[in-house]
């Protein structure tokens, strides 16, 4: 008689219709649980989880910790966490005036980030905020608070700087003064913010816009001495008269005379000192500046076709047009130097060059081409003519810079020489017509 199987779980499943199993496909979970089951009844079904609790498996369960649930491992974790975060206090900063600033700080703040919040408590620039410690310790730049020794509550001195009114001026402000002083164009100047930091833009004309200015107020300083030099030498020649009478107040009249002679033919030397030591200066860069221009005059469309149809330019030409980039203020690579002088009006862009206000990085930038022995007008000019003129160009600019930045601080010693000789020239003519107004008063009497 043949004993008939009981059909378990997993085969009864695999029977029924419409559920075909792929050749590839592995049993369920669920049917490797029931065919579990028969083979070994000792094994325990628990929901749809199966243990097989042999005496050395149980011993290895009950030494093993209990799982935590995950909500409680997050509420674990969550104090480490915090102790990573910087816990925030209050820095109390006060002037010598008796004001004072509170702002919420970390130990992992920057000095800097601290210096613009008492700034923007304020309502200033951050530039004019100085922060010392109590131990005198000066809070600035990137050093963290906790650098400094500050990581809890703590009183900090501030005191506020001179303004700057070149840092406070907006950026329209700025442009509309470097253009209304002849420095520089709207679009010249807007290009030039495009491709560098403000800042540095601004540092450009700064200096100039100062000599500006203090030959402005040197001269309206000079035209109010003038305007009280009057009255006050009638006032002094007349005390003379009062005091020494007709004939002393005449000798003291010529004696004051013979000084401001002096004084005067001194300043006139001094004043021809100072042009022909500028002069001197000039006559090493006008001449190069003059020799570059009349070359690019001479430039052909020739000329820049054989430079802008290299495809593996030479180091020399290379090294060229990096540098007229730089001048230009674009990318220095080929790519950029190609597009430069493909530009129709590249050679115009030349000969009206703002020379006079030249960034000095750029200058700076330029010097490790100048050192380099192959650039040179002779050298470059072996391999291309165009490129031996930018050579020039570039060298004539570098030059009349440096010798403009000599000559600038005489300019100013020139022109305050002058007026102190407009002065002395003007008191010399107030003092000879007190002399004859005195000596026709002592012919009457």
């Amino acid at each position: 008689m043949q004993r008939s199987v009981q059909p378990s779980f997993a085969t009864s499943r695999q029977s029924l219709p419409g559920k075909r199993q792929s050749r590839q496909s592995r049993p369920s979970a669920l049917g490797s649980i029931g065919l579990q089951v028969m083979a070994a009844p000792s094994l325990k079904v628990d929901s749809l989880a199966v243990r097989a609790l042999s005496a050395k498996q149980d011993a290895q369960l009950q030494r093993l910790p209990p799982k935590c649930p995950k909500s409680q491992q997050g509420s674990i974790d969550s104090p480490a966490k915090l102790a990573e975060t910087p816990k925030s206090f209050v820095l109390t900063c006060s002037s010598l005036a008796g004001s004072a600033v509170t702002v919420q700080a970390s130990r992992k703040d920057s000095c800097s980030g601290v210096q613009e919040q008492v700034a923007a408590e304020l309502n200033l620039l951050p530039y004019r905020i100085a922060i010392s410690s109590e131990h005198g310790l000066i809070l600035k730049g990137d050093k963290t608070l906790e650098e400094c020794d500050i990581i809890e509550d703590a009183d900090l001195t501030f005191v506020i700087a001179e303004a700057d009114r070149w840092r406070e001026m907006s950026r329209d402000q700025f442009i509309e003064l470097v253009v209304k002083r002849g420095l520089g164009t709207k679009e010249s100047l807007l290009r030039s913010l495009q491709s560098l930091p403000e800042k540095s833009v601004r540092q450009r004309y700064i200096p100039h816009l100062e000599s500006i200015e203090k030959a402005e107020e040197l001269k309206r300083q000079h035209e109010e001495h003038r305007q009280h030099l009057q009255s006050s030498i009638v006032s002094e020649a007349r005390a003379m008269l009062s005091k020494l009478g007709v004939r002393g107040a005449v000798g003291a009249i010529e004696a004051k005379i013979v000084d401001v002679e002096m004084a005067s033919a001194r300043t006139v030397e001094e004043l021809r000192a100072i042009k022909d030591d500028a002069q001197r200066d000039l006559d090493e860069a006008l001449p190069l500046l003059r020799a570059a221009e009349h070359t690019v005059q001479s430039v052909t469309k020739a000329d820049m076709q054989e430079v802008k149809s290299f495809t593996r330019p030479p180091a020399s030409v290379t090294m060229v047009g990096e540098a007229m980039c730089l001048l230009f203020e674009v990318k220095p690579n080929w790519e950029s130097t190609r597009k430069l002088w493909s530009d129709p009006q590249i050679l115009s862009k030349m000969l009206n060059y703002d020379k006079d206000h030249i960034d000095p990085q750029i200058i700076t930038r330029l010097d490790q081409f100048i050192r380099q022995p192959e650039f040179s007008p002779e050298v470059v000019g072996r391999v291309s003519r165009a490129a031996r003129t930018m050579c020039m160009w570039v060298c004539a600019m570098h030059t009349y810079d440096r010798i403009a930045r000599v000559v600038l601080p005489k300019k100013a010693k020139l022109m305050e020489t002058q007026e102190d000789l407009m002065d002395a020239e003007l008191e010399l003519k107030l003092w000879r017509k007190q002399l004859e107004e005195a000596m026709a008063f002592e012919q009457q009497a």
